[in-house]
């Protein structure tokens, strides 16, 4: 009976839509594909219309010599902004708005970020990065050409970060220290999901001069981000770098807090990052997709 009914409903799907021109669309699509991701794994960007964007040590320079708030993102933001659930943030309209407004209407006060990696030959990339990039990175790239303002100079979203397959190597340690130097003698609130930073063992704001925490929802956060600015407005000076460890809901606060005179670091897994790198974890694919899982 099962069969039939399969059989069945594939002769009314075969009556309602033209396999030939479902063919063709994907035929078409992994050509624009296949030419497309041609030209940036080896490396021929220069014959394209490329959108600007800076190197990690550009952008880190960047906010160490002219600092101003930031926000980065990468394919979690996309596949928000696309109406897609994310394991940290289900989909809200008013952060699909915002981000979209980031990236089309370039700010003089806050800088943006979008990852390089997706514009960028793969030489140096590990074999599970390539795999990654070549399944991946034609829609990322496809849809920031889209949604991007081609003027602008972009910072690199994954500057916060050393490659995971560097992770405890003599490279990523003086980069972290690096990255550490931002935060030396700054007075610092930082919003995070509750517990979040308290389960590392190596901490890099410990040159902060002083810090205050505000706790937020580990996931959906942005349910609750009128209350965590009224608590922001209450308790944080004007003169203290906000640094957001909030996801999506976290960048989509930036701006407004941006224009209360604030200055606002959207730093990601920064921390985690760090701490990884000090216990020199190996990367496996598994200890990967338990790093990125929600906390």
């Amino acid at each position: 009976m099962g069969r039939i009914i399969t059989l069945l409903r594939n002769i009314n799907y075969l009556m309602k839509h033209s396999l030939w021109e479902q063919r063709e669309e994907d035929i078409v699509y992994l050509t624009n594909k296949i030419l497309d991701d041609g030209i940036y794994e080896y490396g021929l960007t220069e014959t394209r219309d490329c959108l600007k964007i800076l190197s990690k040590t550009e952008s880190l320079n960047m906010i160490k010599n002219s600092p101003r708030s930031f926000v980065r993102t990468g394919d979690g933001e996309i596949k928000l902004m696309l109406g897609m659930d994310q394991p940290f943030q289900r989909y809200e309209k008013e952060i699909d708005d915002i981000l979209r407004k980031l990236l089309k209407e370039p700010r003089e006060d806050i800088y943006v970020g979008i990852n390089r990696g997706y514009f960028q030959a793969l030489d140096n990339k590990s074999d599970d990065e390539k795999r990654y990039y070549r399944r991946m990175a034609y829609e990322w790239r496809k849809f920031y050409k889209e949604n991007c303002n081609k003027k602008s100079v972009y910072i690199d979203a994954a500057f916060t970060s050393c490659d995971l397959e560097k992770n405890g190597t003599n490279e990523a340690d003086i980069y972290y220290e690096e990255i550490k130097k931002i935060f030396e003698n700054k007075k610092l609130a930082i919003v995070s999901g509750i517990g979040i930073l308290e389960k590392l063992e190596n901490d890099i704001f410990e040159n902060a001069e002083c810090v205050i925490k505000i706790d937020a929802p580990r996931i959906n956060a942005w349910d609750e981000h009128t209350r965590i600015i009224q608590e922001i407005n209450k308790k944080v000076p004007k003169n203290y770098v906000i640094i957001f460890i909030l996801g999506m809901a976290g960048k989509a606060m930036i701006p407004q807090l941006t224009d209360q005179g604030y200055m606002c670091w959207d730093v990601g897994h920064l921390a985690k990052y760090y701490d990884e790198n000090k216990k020199k974890t190996v990367f496996t694919k598994e200890e990967r997709a338990k790093f990125f899982a929600p906390d």
